[in-house]
């Protein structure tokens, strides 16, 4: 039979149900099966982020897993780097607001000695006084020049505005004041009572090849050590709308972005309001996309996401404009939002969506460092092993009731915060003549 490319999407066909892969624990290890693959992924997971950094200190953790990059006290930075250029294997971190994970990818021969190697340098790093200085120092300078660059006066300024008080209230990577402050001797007694002896691991790769006993020896902490008491960041009460300009003086266009909590935790499956927030603003199909790039020519691109942490989630859209367009797409963006909210989603809306999203699955979830970093943010909530199982199933039994119940309950145009990145005195005269809400400036950003 001769091959031919037949005209159209293809045909629908029954996806097979998506399973996580099955969680092993060891200890302090936590291990996924995933027969049969060449690569696996490890990582050290140490339940201390973002959140528990001390005040005045913020941006300590991403100086201080940049600086573990210069080596331990056995192996320099380039003996480190040829150790594990050797194995086949390479290594990165993410810094979250919960968690660190110091993570390797490897050859699955090769990944027991890669952890080994990771996890030496990252219990024993040299903190070299010299070196802390060198890393701070083009931090710092990265994040002055980054203060000229569009959307980071914006950021700053919506985490001001969505909370009150705590850690959230500053971007992740500190400011140039909080940086400067840190010396060698704060990261190393901070690494000494939050790093050294605390931390497990998680791993995901073919386990018939990888001997999880000696894997476990290398996590030996069994009970995870409280994070330290650190005041959280606080949402903002439900006051109305919150407009706010940030001033920055010769933009040729204006940045928006608006958001508003979602009484949603790290641990809840969400899928009835991933669904309506697709449908808002997920493609390029998205009833935003449609209305403000197709029919109106306001936009390039606008986006709606769902991000969650562990004491709030946070519905947000985002996107870019002309000045002179920026209340009309606010006011869109508004409208757009209480038809959802009011009318729900229609069932073709629905069927494409619940279609891709399943479709994602076993996509996104294929490799072993895909795999890996979900486990370690399951281990990291407290969530059950079996928690993208059971998210799967939850959206691929979803109804339309349940997705418009979510839209109707937990959306809102009344609520939320607006913040508009642009010259701040056309940017507050085009804002307020579009009767939107109170319009002020926000102008207490610093690099």
């Amino acid at each position: 039979m001769r091959a031919e490319l037949i005209p159209g999407p293809p045909a629908a066909g029954i996806g097979r149900p998506y399973i996580f892969p099955e969680v092993i624990r060891r200890g302090g290890l936590l291990a996924a099966d995933l027969p049969g693959c060449p690569t696996a992924y490890a990582a050290l997971l140490f339940d201390h982020g973002i959140f528990h950094e001390p005040t005045g200190k913020e941006g300590l953790l991403q100086l201080l897993f940049a600086v573990l990059r210069e080596g331990g006290e056995r192996l320099g930075r380039d003996e480190l780097a040829f150790e594990l250029e050797g194995l086949g294997a390479t290594w990165f971190t993410t810094v979250g607001d919960d968690f660190v994970q110091v993570a390797t990818v490897a050859p699955t021969a090769s990944i027991t000695e890669a952890v080994r190697i990771i996890s030496e340098t990252v219990r024993r790093p040299r903190l070299a006084a010299e070196a802390v200085a060198r890393v701070r120092d083009n931090q710092v300078s990265a994040l002055a020049t980054n203060w000229s660059n569009p959307g980071r006066r914006q950021t700053e300024a919506l985490a001001r505005a969505l909370y009150r008080t705590g850690r959230q209230t500053v971007l992740p990577g500190g400011t140039t004041a909080s940086l400067s402050s840190i010396s060698a001797r704060v990261l190393g007694e901070y690494h000494q009572q939050h790093i050294a002896e605390a931390g497990r691991l998680v791993l995901a790769g073919d386990i018939d090849g990888i001997d999880l006993d000696e894997v476990a020896t290398l996590s030996p902490v069994e009970r995870i050590p409280p994070a330290a008491s650190t005041p959280r960041a606080v949402p903002r009460e439900a006051m109305g709308r919150d407009i706010v300009v940030v001033n920055r003086p010769g933009a040729v266009g204006a940045r928006i972005t608006l958001a508003h909590h979602v009484p949603l935790n790290s641990g809840s499956l969400h899928s009835g309001l991933t669904v309506a927030t697709h449908i808002l603003g997920g493609t390029t199909h998205s009833r935003l996309t449609r209305e403000l790039r197709d029919r109106r020519g306001h936009v390039y691109a606008v986006n709606a996401g769902l991000q969650l942490s562990s004491c709030t989630g946070v519905f947000s859209v985002s996107t870019q404009t002309a000045i002179e367009t920026a209340g009309e797409v606010v006011k869109t963006v508004f409208h757009e939002i209480e038809s959802m909210r009011l009318e729900g989603v229609t069932p073709e809306e629905l069927k494409s969506t619940l279609v891709l999203l399943t479709g994602q699955f076993p996509i996104t979830y294929l490799t072993p460092q895909a795999v890996g970093m979900a486990l370690g943010g399951m281990a990291s909530i407290g969530a059950r092993d079996d928690f993208y199982t059971q998210k799967y199933r939850e959206l691929a039994s979803l109804d339309r009731a349940a997705v418009n119940e979510a839209a109707r309950n937990h959306l809102s145009s009344s609520d939320l915060t607006v913040v508009v990145e642009g010259p701040a005195p056309q940017l507050t005269e085009i804002l307020s003549s579009a009767e939107l809400g109170p319009v002020r400036i926000d102008n207490e950003g610093v690099a």
